[in-house]
């Protein structure tokens, strides 16, 4: 979420007249969720509500000003994937079949056999089936359902990346979806059978069967960009610009989604940011591990602006699994601190207009910095400095504009420390205290 409040109001900087719309939210629907509200002997709507206030209120300590807070139990949104259903149909891209396979629930996807691997528990010495992405629990499934006819777009798809090359950030990303296009595509089920999962999207005219959760949360991105009235109509925020996604969801957001909306004639994302993980002990942070950083905890002991400048800073989109450690908080909390919030302070106690121009423009001013460096050629970074983060945030590597950033705050400090020490360059008394400051 920080990241895409990062992207927004990058974006609203560069063009304030332009309106921008950060949609995040909570999916609520699947057999996953439907077996935690049995196991915490609760309804799963509560069970939802719960959870989806708790997002919520993570979303605002974290000061995301996102516009929409997208939930898949919203009347507005079961309607809208009722009617998206229609539409494959319509089309003929839908057809009903036995379905046979290895099921994650955790992952709410199915694996073949050469994606499924044995694994033994340390503690118990059980061998379990695991999918081998992501290490979740399988287990063996027969049923028949509805199916997406997937492989009808293989070379549509292949065709779409080919002619959008990066288009999936980081590059590496883009080069997994088009390998898995090409060698693991099959038809998509799209439905489980009601006997077994209950909390979902009725498909439309089948009672027996509900609409699979992929299906049912990736249709929440067109929902609040108004479809089905308005989605592909100029004035609609759709397409969108970035779809900011987890690496582990590669597959749902940039295969599965793109033939879903080629198969209801939408149009596609504009590209696609993954991000790794955060990792603690080098392992994905899970609560069934025990192995989390408590969010609010976090932002109430280092603060809000803290937090978020070190998440940006740190790793922004990492395209590597990063460890969590306090230690970097508390290096970058200093670093904020001393380098953004001290100059900050000191040009305002200064003032901007009638010092900090001075200094900029006075092509008398002759403090050295080693020797080397003079007042105009600082100037001059300084110049280069708003293209050079553009083009850093343009690429959404933001680690690199705030390094940018810290490359003048540091030799500006540096270069008034040796004005400070008493150089008799300086031609105003004004021009100096701005060096120093």
């Amino acid at each position: 979420m920080v990241l895409g409040d990062v992207l927004k109001r990058w974006h609203l900087l560069r063009h304030p007249d332009t309106p921008v719309m950060l949609l995040t939210g909570t999916d609520e629907h699947g057999l996953k969720v439907q077996q935690a509200a049995v196991q915490a002997g609760t309804d799963a709507q509560a069970l939802c509500d719960t959870n989806s206030q708790h997002f919520q209120h993570i979303a605002r300590a974290a000061n995301v000003s996102h516009n929409v807070f997208a939930r898949t139990t919203d009347a507005k949104h079961g309607a809208a994937v009722e009617h998206f259903w229609r539409t494959l149909v319509k089309n003929g891209h839908v057809y009903r079949a036995p379905r046979a396979g290895w099921y994650s629930v955790s992952d709410e996807c199915f694996y073949k056999d050469a994606e499924v691997e044995r694994k033994v528990q340390p503690r118990t010495g059980t061998v379990l089936q695991v999918a081998a992405a992501t290490g979740n629990e399988v287990t063996w499934v027969e049923e028949e359902n509805w199916h997406f006819r997937l492989t009808a777009f293989k070379d549509r798809l292949l065709t779409f990346y080919a002619e959008n090359d990066g288009i999936v950030q980081p590059v590496e990303r883009q080069n997994e979806v088009v390998s898995w296009i090409r060698t693991h595509l099959s038809d998509l089920s799209i439905s489980r059978p009601a006997s077994r999962l209950t909390w979902g999207v009725p498909v439309p005219d089948d009672a027996t069967q509900t609409v699979y959760v992929w299906v049912d949360a990736l249709v929440s991105y067109i929902v609040h960009a108004g479809y089905p009235s308005s989605s592909s109509s100029s004035s609609s925020p759709w397409p969108a610009d970035v779809h900011i996604i987890g690496k582990d969801i590669l597959r749902f957001h940039c295969v599965y989604w793109p033939a879903l909306l080629m198969a209801a004639n939408l149009p596609l994302p504009r590209s696609f940011l993954t991000h790794a993980h955060w990792t603690m002990n080098r392992c994905k942070m899970s609560k069934s591990v025990g192995n989390v950083v408590d969010p609010f905890r976090q932002l109430q002991r280092w603060g809000t602006d803290a937090v978020r400048y070190f998440l940006m800073a740190e790793a922004g989109a990492m395209a590597d699994d990063k460890e969590y450690n306090n230690n970097r908080v508390l290096v970058r909390y200093r670093e904020l601190q001393s380098k953004f919030g001290n100059t900050i302070n000191r040009i305002k106690t200064f003032g901007v207009d009638r010092c900090v121009t001075k200094m900029l423009v006075e092509k008398e001013v002759a403090l050295l910095l080693d020797g080397e460096a003079t007042v105009p050629e600082l100037a001059s970074k300084i110049q280069e400095l708003p293209g050079l983060v553009s083009d850093a945030m343009e690429k959404s590597n933001i680690p690199l504009a705030v390094q940018h950033v810290l490359s003048i705050l540091t030799e500006v400090r540096l270069l008034g420390s040796s004005g400070a020490s008493g150089s008799s360059g300086a031609s105003s008394p004004c021009s100096q205290a701005n060096l120093t400051h």
